[in-house]
């Protein structure tokens, strides 16, 4: 089944912020009611960076703002807001949290083999686990990517590498070699399993320092997606990235990879079709006008995205047409994933969602 162990979510910064202020008001402690210490003296006396602070357990479990989903293995994990991982196995039925080590807003997830797994977020956090999900460890933050790239690019940091990026995708060819991607160019590449990750910002041309939204491979095709209809693939070879332009002005949010076939999605319901590696691409019509922020290939073959609306599309023929499916939600898509069995799930900012393919 090729394509179906990542999806990972590319909302906007702006409604990443609003689902940041809706969890902050239901999942943080309520002040005591003597009120004997004003409540912003107290959350300056207890501040402690997102980074350092372990997640905090949660009666919400599957039911809080979740930004992607995969599976490891049988298993079904999710990432959120504030460090929350939750992951099932029972197909959905009951869900547990693990044990994170830090309360950062995490968006992307990928698992290469059933145990082995990473998860990256804003300021340039970097998960990793060993055990399917249960418990991660913090492998970087932003300030250690930060000297990284520093050091790589000989002591000549950018403005906009003084302060920590915020890493958007993850994605592992295998369980050895590994890439992230992130806001103003952001690109590590990782080739011993995480142990060590080397800037391959340099690699790729972005004078502009667009953002980088999706990283997806499939095979020897591995391909980035962002801001101003952008998509580049690594040649493998030279290993840099080669420009694939779309002829699209907006942004694409992701990626949906089967070797040479890919289908780049994003602002208002837009999709493009390449069936030749990135060399042309055609614009496909999705009958959505929302942006497309979750996509997927389904062990069938079939390609479904979801978008801001709640709404879904789904594809038959390799991405050269889609029609809708299913009932709107009405609940923004950040994610998708398909187990075993076909079920598919979807993730938002009211968490968990089967979803049935018709």
């Amino acid at each position: 089944m090729k394509n179906t162990r990542h999806s990972a979510s590319n909302a906007t910064i702006g409604f990443l912020l609003c689902c940041a202020v809706f969890w902050h008001g239901v999942a943080a402690p309520a002040s005591g009611g003597s009120g004997t210490e004003p409540a912003a003296q107290a959350s300056a006396r207890a501040y402690r960076p997102p980074a350092d602070t372990p997640a905090t357990p949660s009666a919400f479990g599957a039911r809080t703002p979740l930004l992607a989903v995969t599976t490891a293995g049988s298993r079904i994990v999710a990432v959120g807001l504030r460090g929350h991982i939750v992951y099932s196995d029972d197909v959905g039925r009951t869900w547990v949290q693990a044990k994170v080590p830090v309360e950062t807003d995490l968006v992307s997830v990928c698992f290469p083999t059933p145990t082995l797994g990473w998860a990256v977020g804003h300021g340039g956090i970097v998960l990793g686990t060993s055990d399917g999900g249960k418990s991660w460890t913090r492998q970087f933050s932003g300030r250690q990517l930060n000297e990284l790239a520093d050091r790589h690019l000989q002591g000549k940091p950018d403005e906009s590498e003084q302060t920590a990026p915020s890493l958007l995708d993850i994605w592992f060819d295998s369980p050895t070699k590994g890439t992230i991607v992130g806001t103003f160019g952001t690109v590590f590449r990782t080739d011993d399993g995480g142990k060590t990750w080397t800037s391959w910002t340099d690699r790729i041309d972005n004078p502009e320092k667009l953002h980088f939204y999706a990283v997806k491979g499939d095979g020897d095709f591995l391909y980035i997606a962002g801001e101003k209809g952008s998509v580049w693939r690594l040649d493998r070879r030279s290993q840099r990235w080669v420009s694939l332009p779309t002829g699209y002005s907006g942004t694409l949010f992701g990626l949906v990879v089967d070797g040479p076939k890919v289908v780049a999605f994003g602002m208002r319901g837009s999709a493009f079709l390449s069936e030749n590696g990135g060399k042309s691409w055609a614009a496909v019509a999705t009958q959505r006008g929302a942006g497309m922020t979750a996509g997927l290939r389904l062990a069938n073959g079939d390609i479904v995205l979801g978008d801001q609306t709640g709404g879904f599309v789904r594809s038959r023929d390799g991405g050269r047409t889609f029609t809708p499916f299913g009932k709107d939600t009405r609940i923004p898509v950040f994610g998708l994933t398909q187990v075993e069995g076909g079920q598919l799930f979807s993730v938002g900012v009211l968490g968990v969602t089967a979803q049935t393919p018709r």
